[in-house]
């Protein structure tokens, strides 16, 4: 599979996690708050000791996918606490969702690793936001 095959992938599974109002493959630059929580994918780099290889007929390449979902800007919603709640909800839901479909229908060999910054808040742009990033480490398979 290639890269942006897997980011479309994984971006179809997120489209599908309840609460998810937004998972585009395409990127932005405004972020209207109607579209939040919103799931944003980008390809990282292969991790120390993955990378590209090949053996007999099989070529396989580890690479670390970067999750970001942005659940609600600092300051709206009733205090500090329901932006935390709903990315508390949100983050258990992505997990499973990895979990329980651990080849994402057949667009990669499997994950290697499942990672998460738990709920955090992130800056994108002038704005800090509510939320949490995964790092998804997975064997994608290009023969």
């Amino acid at each position: 599979m290639s890269v942006s095959s897997v980011v479309t992938a994984l971006q179809t599974l997120h489209s599908g996690i309840s609460g998810v109002k937004a998972a585009p493959t395409a990127l932005s630059g405004y972020y209207d708050t109607a579209k939040l929580p919103l799931v944003w994918t980008h390809p990282g780099p292969t991790p120390v000791g993955g990378g590209w290889a090949q053996s007999a007929d099989l070529r396989t390449c580890d690479r670390t996918y970067i999750v970001r979902c942005l659940v609600m800007p600092e300051g709206q919603g009733r205090g500090l606490d329901e932006g935390y709640q709903a990315a508390l909800a949100l983050i258990q839901r992505f997990g499973d969702a990895y979990l329980a479909d651990f080849n994402l229908s057949g667009a990669i060999a499997h994950f290697v690793r499942i990672e998460d910054s738990g709920v955090t808040m992130l800056d994108q742009g002038q704005v800090k936001y509510h939320g949490f990033e995964f790092r998804l480490t997975v064997r994608e398979k290009t023969t």
